[in-house]
């Protein structure tokens, strides 16, 4: 399907072969616009008329990106639907062959999954499924695979998310996360070790305990119901909060917390959960070893 009858180059990647116009890339590809401007036929293969140039790129990368170029709206910007497969390869072989409006178009998808911003992060609108059936039995997700990826094409500032995302599985998956549902790498070994050593952090933090301990709340007419009801939800979630600090206490804040406070504490412990949230997200770039959101 990327084999144009009036194609001037063929591309090899892996075992796959791609007969293209060498122009549309030139135009997209400011690195395969200077290669090509040192292409002499008389020095490479010919296949079906066309000089062949090899690529160390994976198959899979190559038709991805050879796609969003010359396949109509194979791949839109932002917010049209696109997967996590189609992102990853895009953005890496834009970034490789400096395809600027492309990079630029993966990089927002990418975004749009990993927020830096806490109200986006908590209500993500994804262009892409960030859990994708896997296509083999695995223990990791691509949240593994865009830890990497965004170390690769330097995309920092999408790590924390990333980073908090991967830190939800256990030791065991954490370590097993090379073995992912996407073709990439994985995450490398330095990064499995900051995500190890942000989940040790983050389990030595302490949780929301001001939003749900016993206290007088000045209006409160039913301190002593009130004080029990915070308590109960204290000591029945204290371990198991840490499972996902950020999204555990969303659930008793919408449905629990109004059936058993009144609405004065209802609203004093709303305050004070969303404050303890975007303390604990301003945190979440340090807990991982990295610098802050603003220098992200």
């Amino acid at each position: 399907d990327l084999w144009f009858p009036d194609g001037n180059v063929v591309i090899k990647a892996e075992d796959r072969f791609f007969k293209v116009m060498r122009e549309q890339l030139s135009c997209k590809s400011s690195m395969l616009s200077d290669m090509f401007s040192f292409l002499r036929t008389q020095d490479n293969d010919m296949m079906d008329g066309a000089p062949v140039v090899i690529f160390p790129d994976t198959a899979r990368d190559m038709t991805h990106f050879l796609k969003a170029i010359f396949v109509p709206n194979y791949f839109l910007p932002v917010p049209a639907p696109t997967t996590f497969e189609i992102v990853e390869s895009v953005l890496r072989m834009s970034h490789r062959y400096r395809a600027v409006t492309l990079e630029r178009h993966a990089l927002a998808h990418l975004s749009t999954a990993f927020d830096t911003k806490l109200e986006g992060f908590l209500d993500p609108k994804p262009t892409f499924d960030i859990h994708p059936e896997p296509s083999f039995e695995s223990s990791g997700d691509i949240d593994f695979a865009v830890v990497t990826l965004a170390r690769d094409v330097g995309a920092t500032w999408i790590l924390p998310s990333a980073f908090y995302e991967a830190h939800l599985y256990s030791v065991e998956e954490i370590c097993n996360g090379v073995a992912i549902p996407a073709s990439g790498p994985g995450i490398v070994t330095p990064d499995m070790s900051l995500c190890l050593a942000g989940l040790a952090r983050i389990r030595r933090t302490s949780g929301p305990v001001t939003a749900f301990m016993a206290c007088d709340v000045a209006g409160c007419t039913t301190q002593q119901a009130c004080n029990a009801a915070r308590m109960r939800i204290l000591v029945e979630d204290a371990a198991e909060w840490q499972s996902d600090p950020l999204n555990y206490f969303r659930h008793w804040i919408r449905e629990t917390l109004p059936r058993r406070l009144c609405s004065v504490c209802y609203e004093h412990s709303c305050k004070v959960y969303m404050q303890w949230q975007q303390s604990f997200w301003d945190a979440v770039p340090g807990y991982f070893g990295l610098p802050s959101w603003e220098e992200l």
